[in-house]
Order: structure tokens, then C-alpha cells, then sequence
């Protein structure tokens, strides 16, 4: 694929670190017993690369708290974020998006069974 790597570096230390942040949310609400199911929860953060027909693919998939329904057609907005006030500035997947727009590449996400998020990234293949 003809990319810039720095850029492509940024996409997926972006989504890397809001999956980390997932998990670790995950932890916290599993510590507190208001998601436990008598198994003990392990993070997972997974990255995996793929030939998809005339595309290369990158998914990145987590089994933290996921994705709420209700904002999911939000997260590519500037200034749009689920955290915490001082915890994040909205911008991350918003940059993310214009990155990948920018690279002729498209970007995905989706519910990982039975909890978390998948984010699938595209670009075109040489």
C-alpha cells in the first residue's frame, strides 16, 4: 500500500489506546461486581492484518465496554468523545478518520461478541 507510515502509525496508536482504555474501564467496572459473571475477566487488545481482494485490512479489536448505541454514530465527530471531562479532547477518532480519508481507505467499527469494540481499517492495495 502507498501510505505515510507516521500517519498510518497515529491511526493505530489512536486506536490502540482508546481499546487500552477500554479494557482498563472494563477492569474497573468488573472490580466493582456490576458486570461479573462468576469468570474472571482478562483484557484483550488484538491487532491482525489481512489481503481482503484489492485491500488491505487492519483489524483492531477489543473485548472491553464497548461502544454504547447511542453515540455510535458520533465518534467520528471532532470534539465527540466518551470520556471523562479532562480525559480526552474528542479529536482522536475524528483525526483518525481524516487520516484514513486522506489515504483513500475506509474505516469501520462493530460490536466484538459478546462485549467490546472492532474497528476495521481499509486502504487500497497497490
Amino acid at each position: 500500500i502507498d501510505v505515510i507510515s507516521q500517519d498510518i502509525g497515529r491511526v493505530i496508536l489512536n486506536i490502540i489506546n482508546n481499546a487500552f482504555y477500554a479494557v482498563s474501564a472494563r477492569i474497573k467496572i468488573e472490580e466493582a461486581g456490576s458486570m461479573a459473571d462468576g469468570k474472571k475477566y482478562e483484557p484483550k487488545v488484538s491487532v491482525s492484518t489481512a489481503k481482503v481482494g484489492d485491500m488491505i485490512e487492519v483489524k483492531i479489536q477489543d473485548n472491553g465496554t464497548g461502544i454504547p448505541d447511542h453515540v455510535k454514530e458520533k465518534i467520528f465527530q471532532p470534539f465527540f468523545t466518551t470520556k471523562p471531562l479532562g480525559e480526552g479532547s474528542g479529536l482522536g477518532l475524528s483525526v483518525v478518520h481524516g487520516i484514513i480519508n486522506s489515504h483513500n481507505g475506509t474505516i469501520a467499527h462493530e460490536r466484538n461478541n459478546p462485549v467490546g469494540t472492532i474497528f476495521t481499517v481499509n486502504f487500497p492495495k497497490l
